[in-house]
């Protein structure tokens, strides 16, 4: 069956083609005169450019002709060395134009948008978008089928103006910018984006269907582009790094210098580099109370793994934090530390040696995307009292991780991938190997969807070889208001892609029939809202069993008042839990549940608007229960000055839970959980290119387990445990963490630093912990201080060249 529907694919790649017709084109005109980047497009020079009219309404009324007294207009030009693109943003009350200030990529906030999106090789599939907002912020993003990935850098100059008729804009977008081939005739595509933020009303030059296909798809022409050349593409990003660390009445100051490097290895591909990179200015992670089987995950924040890496995701085989996670002996040190000796170090976190990727897609659709990375050798140090010696202890070895994805796109979504991850590590460490192959197929008419993946992985063991293998398929209706499916997926239980991917389940076998029904345009008292319903069903595949079936309803709407809100409700059967037990293969038995939440959001058009959502959770004949709340207003005090609160607390009691490993038997009790967060966000936007933030966060969590203890018997039930209760699993886990930082964007890709930071956490076995006498516990502690400065530079090599010939 599996080679069947990979065979049908594959003929449909290679025999289809896939025609969009264009709505609209535009005849760009070369310019000797190179205009003034003002924000103010209205010298002569301007007046020669072909005017682009008629924008089309994107939201929320798709595919109405713009208001007459919102009218858009737009001008293009280019010389030998960039595009310059001027916008006529007309308004009738300007003075209700939305301009919050933001820094560069933060154009989420409540002001007027323009953005140019340009897609040099004409394939329905990438755009590199430019944006402005009405305050004067700019950002870009790489899109690739309608997705921004704002991570995506590049140098562009753009400047706003406004006046009595509204709000102007002028954008430079030098070549080295973009990508394209060298030819003598340039066949591009584009579109314009406007966005009102005050009416919620976003508009495009060239009509965009939004039940149908992604954005890419209905770019417009651009004509009239001949004889450029581009240029290369060489980028310095030298820095300079110290940092203070504070504790107790020790103190530790450390310099750093290092490089990234951007260069362009031909019109399509890019070549980075971080040669001895410094993260310690990256945001803290939101740890906490973790009791579960499975780790906790962090998002990626270090630049260099978020920026361009879209092409990893394929095959889902690439989890960033394994490169410089915590080192994977780290716990078991403990547990060698003798009598009369001491632990003095155990570093946290594996160090990144360097790393490089190339990623690019060339005019024939084909991506290629290769990451290759070294992490250092850890150690543990331990001392001896008596004879005052030392001995160390390898926490993780000398380690190279590696990904290459190579991605042929056909049609206007169509796509098939081959992936590979390797991770090798020096001595008798565990060597791995993982393969993943993958279609994802629209017909012509981007009706329907069909998608499969084959994965292999192969561990490398001291003494053999562990192979597993994971598929999975899929099909499912994309357009319309009507929209359904069915997957498939099959996992063996020695699949472990967990060297360099990510992944919790293993021995599973699941089907996923899901639905909805799409109200896309304003009808009644909605903008829009959706239904979606689905079915899940899970099996263990050693042995067959079946682990839970669950049925699930999830309405969202926006109100034309713009208030979103939604709920759902979902209902399981009686559930295997093979995880919780920790022994393989033996389930949990759990009694059937219900869970159920709602959310609503206030008009965040707003000075102050709120966020709140409830859920809980029900156990059937079980005494079980879950419930938790969230609330999140948010302030802005002015166009400058922005605050985000948040609280969280959930209650949670009666859940059967792992308590020990007592040989090989596994140890329950009915477990009783407290959670409080507290988090607060500021920005103060000094300008556009100067900012501080601040940003506080307290997490509290106690578990308290029952006396009665239960042994976990192989078919799921339990028995009472008879023996002394020796077990400590009672849990009291609280953490700060606050940052305060100030960044100066001084020149283009140029900025400087300056990051505070102080920390602290506290656990304890402490069974009857309010929150406020766990805070004051936690404060009995000392605070880790951190001081550090960045200063980091871009040089344009291309751009010195210039300056020398001249």
């Amino acid at each position: 069956m599996l080679r069947y529907i990979f065979t049908t694919m594959l003929c449909s790649a290679i025999t289809m083609s896939y025609g969009q017709n264009k709505i609209k084109q535009y005849n760009v005109i070369r310019t000797s005169d190179v205009p003034k980047i003002d924000g103010k497009p209205f010298e002569k020079i301007w007046e020669l450019a072909e005017v682009g009219n008629n924008f089309i309404m994107l939201q929320p009324e798709n595919g109405t002709a713009e208001n007459e007294q919102q009218k858009t207009l737009i001008k293009i030009m280019y010389d030998d060395n960039a595009m310059y693109v001027a916008a006529y943003l007309y308004d009738n009350e300007p003075n209700k134009i939305a301009a919050q200030f933001s820094q560069r990529d933060q154009i989420n906030v409540q002001s007027d948008i323009f953005s140019f999106w340009i897609n040099t090789y004409n394939n329905q599939i990438d755009q590199t978008r430019f944006y402005i907002t009405a305050a004067g912020a700019i950002a870009d993003s790489k899109s690739t089928n309608g997705g921004d990935d704002f991570s995506y850098n590049v140098i562009f100059d753009a400047r706003s103006s406004r006046d009595e008729k509204g709000w102007y804009v002028e954008m430079e977008i030098p070549y080295q910018a973009l990508r394209f081939a060298k030819s003598s005739v340039q066949d591009w595509s584009f579109n314009a984006y406007r966005k009102i933020n005050r009416l919620n009303q976003s508009f495009t030059f060239s009509f965009i269907d939004i039940k149908q296909g992604n954005e890419a798809q209905y770019d417009a022409v651009l004509r009239g582009i001949q004889n450029i050349n581009p240029p290369s593409r060489l980028s310095l990003f030298p820095y300079l790094s110290t940092q203070s660390v504070q504790f107790k009445n020790t103190n530790k100051t450390q310099f750093n210098a290092g490089l990234d490097v951007k260069y362009g290895l031909s019109d399509a591909f890019t070549l980075d580099a971080t040669l001895i990179p410094d993260f310690g200015q990256v945001a803290f992670d939101n740890v906490e109370l973790n009791l579960s089987p499975f780790e906790q995950v962090f998002e990626e924040r270090r630049p260099f793994f978020t920026e361009g890496t879209d092409l990893f995701s394929k095959g889902n085989l690439f989890f960033s934090r394994r490169i410089g996670q915590q080192p994977f002996g780290f716990s078991s040190v403990y547990n060698q530390v003798d009598e009369n000796e001491i632990l003095i170090s155990n570093p946290t976190q594996t160090q990144l040696i360097n790393a490089v990727k190339i990623t690019g897609r060339s005019k024939s659709k084909i991506g290629i995307g290769l990451l290759n990375a070294i992490t250092k050798k850890m150690t543990a140090t331990i001392t001896d009292t008596l004879n005052l010696t030392n001995r160390k202890i390898i926490t993780e070895s000398l380690t190279n991780f590696n990904i290459f994805v190579i991605d042929k796109q056909y049609g206007a979504n169509s796509s098939f991938y081959f992936s590979n991850a390797n991770t090798l590590r020096s001595g008798s460490f565990t060597d791995a190997n993982v393969t993943a192959f993958g279609i994802d197929h629209y017909d012509k008419e981007n009706i329907y969807n069909y998608g499969a993946n084959v994965k292999m992985s192969n561990r490398f063991l001291n003494d053999s070889t562990s192979y597993g293998f994971s598929y999975s398929a899929r099909w499912q209706k994309v357009e319309g208001k009507w929209r359904y499916g069915i997957s498939h997926d099959y996992i063996e239980k020695s699949y472990n892609p967990n060297d360099l991917g990510l992944q919790f389940e293993s021995n599973i076998n699941t089907t996923y029939i899901s639905g909805s029904y799409n109200q896309f345009t304003p009808k009644g008292k909605f903008n829009n809202y959706t239904i979606n319903y689905n079915l899940y069903h899970s099996r263990t595949n050693q042995p067959n069993t079946h682990n839970f079936t669950q049925v699930s309803l999830n309405p969202n709407f926006q109100t034309k008042n713009l208030w979103q809100g939604g709920g759902f409700i979902t209902a399981f059967t009686r559930e295997y839990d093979f995880f919780e037990s920790r022994i393989s293969l033996v389930p949990v038995l759990y009694q059937p549940k219900i869970v159920y939440g709602s959310y609503i959001t206030t008009d965040t058009r707003k000075r102050v608007s709120l966020f709140a959502n409830i859920n809980a959770e029900n156990r059937i004949n079980n005494p079980e229960f879950r419930i938790d709340f969230r609330l999140r207003p948010s302030f802005r005090i002015t166009d400058k000055l922005f605050i985000r609160y948040q609280w969280f607390w959930q209650k949670r009691d009666n859940r059967l839970s792992f308590v020990a490993l007592n040989g090989e038997q596994t140890i329950l009790s009915s477990r009783d959980t407290r959670t409080i967060e507290n988090s607060i966000e500021t920005v103060y936007n000094i300008d556009n290119t100067k900012a501080i933030n601040l940003r506080l966060r307290n997490f509290w969590s106690n578990a308290i387990f029952s006396d009665n203890l239960e042994i976990l018997k192989s078919d799921g039930s339990t028995i009472a445990f008879s023996e002394p209760n020796s077990f400590e699993p009672n849990a009291d886990f609280n953490v700060w963490n606050f940052d305060c930082s100030f960044e100066w964007q001084f020149a283009p890709a140029s900025s400087l630093i300056v990051f505070y930071r102080n920390t602290l956490s506290n656990f304890q076995n402490n069974p009857n912990q309010s929150y406020f006498n766990s805070l004051d516990a936690l404060f009995q502690n000392s605070l880790v201080h951190t001081l550090s400065l960045r200063l980091t530079y871009f040089f344009d090599v291309n751009r010195l060249k210039k300056r020398e010939l001249k």
